[in-house]
């Protein structure tokens, strides 16, 4: 399996946050992340 890194596009704002509000995985990261997580805390993050 290939691994590529990238910086982050504007592009990947809704997909972030869709990840981002799944509670499972806020839970186990660090504390200061909004929860709901939002399109614009997504696009101001990237």
């Amino acid at each position: 399996m290939e691994c590529i890194l990238r910086e982050w596009r504007e592009a990947d704002a809704k997909e972030l946050a869709c990840i981002m509000n799944n509670k499972n995985i806020q839970d186990n990261l660090r504390d200061g992340i909004p929860y709901p997580y939002t399109q614009q805390d997504a696009a101001a993050f990237i």
